[in-house]
Order: structure tokens, then sequence, then C-alpha cells
């Protein structure tokens, strides 16, 4: 059975290329296996006159949970609640009331990597979790947050809707974990 390290491990591999990585992380007083942190600046200027005519700041962090035991709904909800509030106030506002001027958009994922297998009232607890939030009619942009759950005795995944888009990834490490156990 694959190791909910390793497989962390194998995951942090992935993103290494392009994220900063601290392992482990601590905020709020909770120590978690690791926090993965990108940020892209875009912009458009006229090259003659010097104007800059756009800047747009798109961040994602990704913090990394790891259960011996199988989460329970509790345990899914209490980060949940970590990712909308803690990871929003630092990561998007800095402290303040709004985010930078040329925010465009945050993605907070939380991803739980369970070595024994949640149960359904774990998995429904991920697809319920729901936030995206808009700053200033959206002309400060927005953040969402993401929530995966990877069941290492089954090897399957949950995700909420915004994180659908990570099945792919972490489909692939799960595939990739499996061939390195036989």
């Amino acid at each position: 059975m694959i190791q909910v390290q390793d497989f962390l491990q194998r995951v942090l591999s992935y993103y290494r290329s392009s994220f900063d990585i601290t392992s482990p992380y601590t905020l709020g007083g909770q120590t978690y296996g690791a926090l993965a942190a990108l940020h892209a600046h875009e912009d458009q200027y006229v090259r003659l006159v010097g104007t800059t005519l756009w800047n747009a700041d798109s961040h994602e962090y990704t913090l990394f949970d790891t259960f011996a035991a199988a989460p329970t709904a509790a345990d899914v909800e209490q980060r949940f609640r970590v990712a909308a509030e803690e990871m929003e106030a630092l990561f998007v506002r800095g402290g303040e009331k709004l985010p930078p001027k040329d925010h465009q958009y945050t993605w907070l994922t939380v991803v739980l990597l369970s070595q024994q297998a949640p149960d359904e009232a774990a998995k429904q607890a991920v697809e319920r979790c729901r936030q995206t939030r808009y700053y200033q009619f959206y002309l400060r942009g927005y953040s969402e947050v993401r929530m995966v759950l990877v069941d290492l005795e089954h090897q399957t995944l949950t995700t909420n809707r915004a994180g659908r888009s990570l099945k792919k990834l972490y489909k692939l490490a799960l595939k990739k974990a499996a061939e390195a156990e036989k």
C-alpha cells in the first residue's frame, strides 16, 4: 500500500518545478505537511510611450495535510475553515480589507492525504465545501477555495466543484505511486 508520506513527496515533486515549497508549514498554530505557493505577474505596456496598460497578479497556495487514520467530516470542515478564513486573510488580503490593486485571482487549495479510506460523510463534506469571494465587485479580483481528498487505501479522489481541475494531476500521481509500489 502507498504510504502517505511517500505520496506527499511524490506530489511535491510535481509541484516543485513551478511552486515554492515550505515543508513542514505552520498556520494558526497547526503544523501541516507542506505549503506550495505560486505567484504569476502579467502586464501589458506601450514601449514607445513607456506606459503600462494593465497589470495582473495571480496566485495559488496549496496546503497539504496528511492523515494516518481516515479524516472525519469535522476534520474536512476544519481544514475548509482554515482555507476560507485564515489562508484568505493572510495570502489574499495580507491582513488588509482588500487585496492589492492588481490582484486578479488567488486559488486556495487544501489537499487531504489519507492513509485509510475516509467514510462517506467526509467525502460529502469535501463535495459541499465551496467559497468564491469577489473583491470590490470583481475590480480587485476573486479568491476560490479548492478541496481535494486523496484516499490512498482505495486510490480514489474526491474534490469539490472548484477542485475538479486538479483530478488529472492527482490521478497521475496515484498511478505512478502504484506502479512504483509493484
